[in-house]
């Protein structure tokens, strides 16, 4: 299972679009809803291929690549939220022809949220709706920060989130080349302030797995108070990376919420888009 595991830039059955950084699944070209999937730290595109293949076929799934990997692996990651939706803000504008949702795992939630704020600032556009999984609300305070730990003590930590493989861990040389995407993917998260409280204006549905200590469903519930749209919260029996463990019950989840009967019809985006100027 791919777990806090960052990739080499390697072939993988995701097709490459124009637009760097962003992976459409294939088989799904005519799809009616495309679902944007943004990974947790030191994840990729690719480590939404086993939800891609458990999905319904009108949901076309693409994997987002954050500077540093995979096709954008020579850019320097981005340890600034801020300058993280940004720059996918800018990457997205080509594929919001049809209507769309987001998905966010654990930190990748934190970007899905902000950018579902930042859109309609940009192009009139907002997702369908905003899924988050497995990342507590903001809104609870600051996290613990590890991003500025020794080597040997963030390592560590990352032993303690059971989610890379001890032999990637024991490689010294495989190590020293992510280690700076790690932490900066950390940082994205760890120095993020909640500064404007304004709930997001589309629905929201947490995911949370019952066994997973770092965004109990308690925590996931916080998110309510960002949600003036509708909320909703669903319990997998699983722990924090239910994306690989259990990709089926999180597709099903994912399907149920986005059912055909509540998508919007597109509207054009050139005739509603308003660039901003930054």
């Amino acid at each position: 299972m791919n777990r806090i595991v960052p990739q080499r830039p390697t072939a993988s059955a995701a097709a490459p679009r124009p637009d760097t950084g962003f992976y459409r699944y294939p088989g799904r070209a005519t799809a009616d809803l495309r679902l944007f999937c943004f990974p947790f730290a030191g994840g990729s595109a690719q480590d939404f291929e086993p939800l891609a293949t458990h999905l319904p076929p009108w949901i076309e799934v693409v994997g987002v690549d954050y500077p540093g990997r995979r096709s954008r692996f020579g850019e320097d990651p981005l340890s600034r939220l801020d300058l993280l939706v940004h720059d996918l803000a800018v990457g997205i504008r080509a594929q919001l022809d049809r209507p769309f949702a987001f998905y966010g795992h654990s930190n990748g939630a934190l970007v899905a949220f902000e950018l579902a704020r930042r859109l309609p600032k940009m192009y009139f556009r907002s997702p369908e709706k905003l899924i988050l999984g497995a990342k507590r609300s903001p809104t609870l305070g600051a996290e613990e920060p590890m991003h500025l730990l020794p080597k040997e003590a963030f390592i560590e930590r990352l032993r303690d989130y059971q989610g890379t493989p001890e032999q990637v861990l024991a490689n010294t040389e495989l190590m020293d080349l992510f280690l700076p995407i790690l932490r900066a993917d950390f940082a994205l998260s760890e120095t993020y302030q909640l500064t404007d409280p304004t709930p997001v204006g589309v629905p929201i549905h947490a995911i949370a797995g019952r066994q997973d200590h770092l965004a109990t469903p308690a925590m996931m519930s916080a998110w309510k108070s960002l949600a003036n749209k509708g909320f909703e919260l669903t319990e997998l029996d699983a722990e924090h990376f239910f994306l690989s463990s259990v990709p089926g019950q999180l597709a099903q989840s994912i399907a149920a919420t986005l059912s055909p009967a509540t998508i919007t019809p597109p509207t054009s985006l050139l005739s509603k888009e308003r660039i901003m100027q930054c």
